[in-house]
């Protein structure tokens, strides 16, 4: 619609209201928010006129920390609506809440799981340049420690976004005494379309500037006014698919990491047009098939900036199964990682695709990850 620049967060999830209109989620920088769309093109709030102040039903969901909504459905006449909510230190709860009554119903499965967490803080820092200011997830252990090793975490795409969903992984890191940044850098979903044009024809510019800025912006805050150097910070950097792309470009154009971990990570995006399921996606970041634009291809590869100034040690994980960013991807990074002499380790994932799902395979993926942290100054 003309009247909201955000993409629907799953078509699949609309739920009818009326004849008329259906309840939609939308991403709304780190949140979804819930909207009326109608046949007309007319975007609303889902209010409840009863309901205090009759603020948006997403607010009212707040309440009870739990501000990411999503799978959404409605009862038959749109008088109530079920959806799972949930937030950053708060798993997964289904609620059912009435349009016209303004009472919220909530399960409770996940109670004892919420007491024991670690919070996760959403901090806004100005865009560099000017535009559009960019949300940072920052994930703080219970007890922490002046002087805590950092995390860098970028999330994939790089048209996705870090959400306000409950993220075991940041959770696991902040218990072993991390702290992570999960910046919304430059072409995230979330802002609006110039903002998620922002690193179009431009990977490994505008959105990996706009990720050291985030990590620069929470070391200083880590550090509270003392004057230790950035560079003597514990800094690590883990990401999947295109935040292994981020990733894999930090270990060619940084010296500040102690240790990387890419895990099915975008490298050579040349080859990766004749293996991927969706060859669409390099003639849309790159401009064109390799054919086309064979040096802004070569040019904007993390593979292509790994030699023998690369120095971090890197842990490399790939699913076997993965269409999206095959095995060979993971592999020419080792290769050229070995060839340049920098400490390496591969491990592959049987039965895994882009995302990695069996328990047993995600366990160890958090394992092996804290493991190569700790083994490098963590």
């Amino acid at each position: 619609s003309a009247a909201l620049d955000r993409c629907p967060d799953r078509l699949s999830a609309q739920a009818w209201l009326d004849s008329a209109g259906l309840a939609l989620t939308f991403d709304d920088g780190a949140r979804n928010v819930v909207k009326r769309v109608g046949l007309d093109g007319q975007v609303e709030d889902l209010r409840a006129p009863n309901h205090r102040d009759a603020r948006p039903w997403e607010e009212a969901a707040g309440e009870a920390r739990r501000p990411y909504i999503e799978h959404a459905a409605a009862r038959p006449g749109g008088a109530e609506l079920a959806w799972v909510a949930q937030g950053p230190n708060d798993p997964p709860e289904v609620q059912v809440v009435s349009l016209a009554r303004g009472a919220v119903w909530q399960s409770a499965h996940n109670e004892a799981v919420r007491a024991d967490g670690h919070r996760t803080q959403v901090e806004t820092y100005p865009a560099a340049g000017g535009g559009v200011d960019h949300e940072v997830l920052v994930t703080r252990p219970a007890r922490a420690a002046w002087g805590a090793p950092i995390i860098l975490n970028p999330h994939g795409g790089p048209h996705s976004r870090s959400t306000l969903a409950y993220t075991p992984e940041w959770q696991v890191y902040a218990a072993h005494g991390f702290v992570v940044v999960a910046p919304n850098y430059r072409g995230s979903a979330g802002y609006g379309r110039a903002f998620l044009d922002g690193d179009r024809l431009d990977l490994g510019g505008a959105d990996f500037s706009d990720c050291l800025a985030a990590l620069d912006r929470a070391l200083a805050e880590e550090r509270q006014g003392a004057p230790a150097a950035a560079a003597s910070w514990r800094q690590f950097i883990v990401g999947s698919s295109y935040g292994g792309f981020l990733t894999a470009w930090a270990v060619g154009h940084a010296t500040r990491f102690r240790a990387a971990v890419a895990i099915n990570a975008v490298v050579n995006a040349e080859s990766l047009f004749g293996q991927t399921d969706i060859p669409g996606w390099v003639r849309w970041e790159f401009g064109g098939a390799p054919q086309d634009a064979r040096a802004a291809i070569r040019a904007g590869s993390p593979l292509t900036h790994v030699g023998p100034h690369v120095t971090t040690p890197t842990l490399v994980l790939h699913s076997e199964a993965d269409r999206r960013v095959p095995l060979a991807q993971g592999l020419e990074l080792v290769r050229a990682l070995r060839e340049a002499g920098v400490p390496t380790q591969f491990v592959r994932y049987p039965r895994e695709g882009h995302r990695i799902h069996e328990p047993a395979h995600r366990v160890d993926v958090l394992a092996r990850v804290i493991e190569w942290f700790q083994t490098y100054g963590a």
